[in-house]
This record gives C-alpha cells, sequence and structure tokens, in this order.
C-alpha cells in the first residue's frame, strides 16, 4: 500500500465519525433553525440560524442588486425599506451613497454538511414608495426569480437561471436577458422593451411601448393587447404569436419563416414571407426559423 492511499484512508477514519455525530445534532436540531457547515475562503463557519429582517432605508434614485442565489424582489410601498430572508452570517451587504442603493449577496460559499429541515430561500425584498420619482436599476443573479411590481423605473435585468415578472411598470427604458428562464410581463409603459431569452418563453400583455424588440433561441413568444410604435421579434424554435391594437394598416409587415406557417388577420398566407407596406407605416417584423407566425391587428 503506497502513501497516498494511506493517507486517504486515515482522513476517511476520521471523516467518518464525524460526520455520524453531526448527521445525529442535525437531525435533533430539525425545525427552521438547523445548522451547517459554510466553507467560505478556506474556513469553515458554523451557521446557526436562519434571518428574517427588516431595515430601513435613504431615499434613493438608483439602485444595484447583485445576488449569486436568491429570489429579488421590487415594489410598491410604504416607505423606502429591505426585507430579507438568508443564513446567519449571510446578510445582504447594503451600501447607501449619494442617492444610490446598492445590495449585495455575501459569497455563499460550499455549505456541507447542511442538516436545516425548513431550510429558507434567499429573498430580498426592496419596497420604494409611490412618491412619484422614477429611479434607474440594475439586478444581476445567477439563480433566483425577479419581480418588479407597481415601479415607476427604468433599468437593466440580467439572470442566468430563473424567472422574471413585470407587473405595472412605467419608465423609459426596460432591458431583460436570461438564459433559462421564462419572461411574463404585465401592464408595461415605456419608450423600449427588449427582452431575450435562450430557453424559456415571452409573454406580455398589456404592453404600450415605442419599441418592442423580443428574442428568444428555445422559447415562445406570446404579445397580446398590446401596441408599439415598432415590434421586432425573432424565435429560433418557437411560435411568434401577436395580437396589437388597432387597425390593419397601422403596421408594414415584414414577416418570415423558415419552417411554420404565417396566418395574419385570420387569413393563411401562402409561402414563407409575407412583405406588405401599409399607410401607417410602423415596422412589424417577425421572424421564426421553426415554428407558425399569428398576427392579429384589431
Amino acid at each position: 500500500m503506497n502513501k497516498t492511499v494511506k493517507i486517504i484512508l486515515i482522513i476517511a477514519a476520521v471523516l467518518l465519525p464525524v460526520g455520524v455525530i453531526i448527521a445525529l445534532l442535525g437531525i435533533k436540531s430539525g425545525g427552521g433553525n438547523g445548522w451547517g457547515l459554510d466553507f467560505t475562503g478556506g474556513q469553515a463557519q458554523v451557521m446557526t440560524n436562519n434571518v428574517d429582517e427588516s431595515v430601513d432605508l435613504k431615499e434613493f434614485d438608483s439602485l444595484l442588486v447583485e445576488v449569486a442565489s436568491a429570489d429579488v424582489i421590487v415594489m410598491r410601498g410604504d416607505s423606502y425599506k429591505i426585507e430579507y430572508k438568508t443564513r446567519e452570517g449571510k446578510e445582504p451587504i447594503i451600501e447607501e451613497e449619494g442617492g444610490k442603493l446598492t445590495v449585495k449577496q455575501p459569497p455563499m460559499g460550499l455549505v456541507m454538511f447542511d442538516f436545516n429541515f425548513g431550510t429558507v430561500n434567499n429573498t430580498y425584498v426592496i419596497y420604494v414608495p409611490d412618491n412619484g420619482k422614477k429611479f434607474d436599476f440594475d439586478i444581476v443573479s445567477s439563480s433566483g426569480d425577479i419581480t418588479l411590481d407597481r415601479l415607476k423605473a427604468s433599468g437593466n435585468v440580467k439572470l442566468s437561471s430563473g424567472d422574471v415578472l413585470i407587473n405595472d411598470v412605467e419608465g423609459e427604458g426596460l432591458s431583460v436577458i436570461t438564459s433559462s428562464g421564462d419572461i411574463n410581463c404585465d401592464k408595461i409603459r415605456s419608450s423600449k422593451v427588449d427582452c431575450t431569452v435562450s430557453s424559456g418563453d415571452i409573454n406580455m400583455l398589456r404592453v404600450d411601448a415605442g419599441e418592442l424588440d423580443c428574442k428568444t433561441s428555445s422559447g415562445d413568444i406570446d404579445i397580446n393587447d398590446s401596441e408599439a410604435d415598432a415590434v421586432d421579434l425573432k424565435a429560433s424554435s418557437g411560435e411568434l404569436t401577436v395580437a396589437l391594437n388597432g387597425a390593419p394598416d397601422d403596421y408594414s409587415y415584414d414577416l418570415t419563416v423558415s419552417s411554420g406557417d404565417i396566418v395574419v388577420n385570420g387569413a393563411e398566407i401562402e409561402g414563407r414571407e409575407y412583405v406588405k407596406e401599409n399607410p401607417g407605416g410602423k415596422p412589424l417584423k417577425l421572424k421564426a426559423t421553426s415554428g407558425d407566425i399569428t398576427i392579429t391587428v384589431e
């Protein structure tokens, strides 16, 4: 038996009883306040409790949120404040300076021997009062859902894995990018709305935009009860379904499918392309590589 194998066996023999003891203690702890070992920066930290806190904030006109794994909700409230649920020792880093609020999630590290039965998901809820002021935001997340609810705001959302829900938001520009997850929007008023999804659906209801630009690599795009001065939609593998308010002549059509059908106001179009200039002249450009295009304007 060589020296390396001996060392491995010794380490295993030491860790085995430690693991058994930790398991027994973890099972005994149970409930909402379990504990675990968090290895961050090469050091082990014992986490014992879940934290549910509320912190009053100063008024801000700029918001930056950066998280690795957490649900983020920005919504209308009675005052400026943040409520968060997380583990003890993992509270968000909150910075307020010059009208800018920065909220960052500390490094989560590698959690081992986690026996918290009733684990709390990391959740940050930021409240903004309806005082007539608009603010700018940037929200960056690796994993978790993002919600924007009843706000006067403009900004960007970048998400690797999770869903985005936007409800009743008024601003000058809105950009959402997610690699894996759905984007669901209801009642948006913005000069520009730009949504990009690698794998997921885009659903929009009651959108009033100057420019509406949506792309998905794998998923459907559904626009309903909406209007825009310019519409540009692309789907590599998925359906494009659009119902716009107005008259059919308000838009000029540029529709293309590689494998699928085109239906305009109930009439199926022969061929893979439909181009028509109309007096209204609002550009309506849709391209589906593999999927159907269905347009209704009324």
